[in-house]
C-alpha cells in the first residue's frame, strides 16, 4: 500500500479490517474501495455534483451487468 506505484486500493474483509485499511490508505492520498458487506450503498452527499453523482450510481450498478461483488444496490 506505500509503494508510490499502489494509486487504489479495493479490499474485501470484516468491517473491523476495512477501517484500519481506509484510514491508512486515505492518509497516503490512494483510492479506496471497500466492500464492507449489506447492500453495497452508494452515499450522495449534500455538496455532490448530481450529474458525475448519477453517473456513478447508474456505472456502479451496470458496469459489468451487475456481476460484481461492489456493485451499487442501494442510493
Amino acid at each position: 500500500m506505500r509503494d508510490p506505484r499502489v494509486r487504489a486500493i479495493s479490499f474485501t474483509r470484516p468491517v473491523s479490517t476495512d477501517h484500519g485499511v481506509r484510514d491508512e490508505a486515505t492518509s497516503l492520498g490512494k483510492r479506496v474501495q471497500l466492500e464492507l458487506g449489506g447492500q453495497n450503498p452508494l452515499r450522495v452527499m449534500d455538496d455532490a455534483d448530481l450529474g458525475r453523482a448519477v453517473e456513478a450510481a447508474t456505472r456502479g450498478a451496470f458496469w459489468s451487468a451487475g456481476q460484481v461483488r461492489t456493485a451499487t444496490r442501494r442510493i
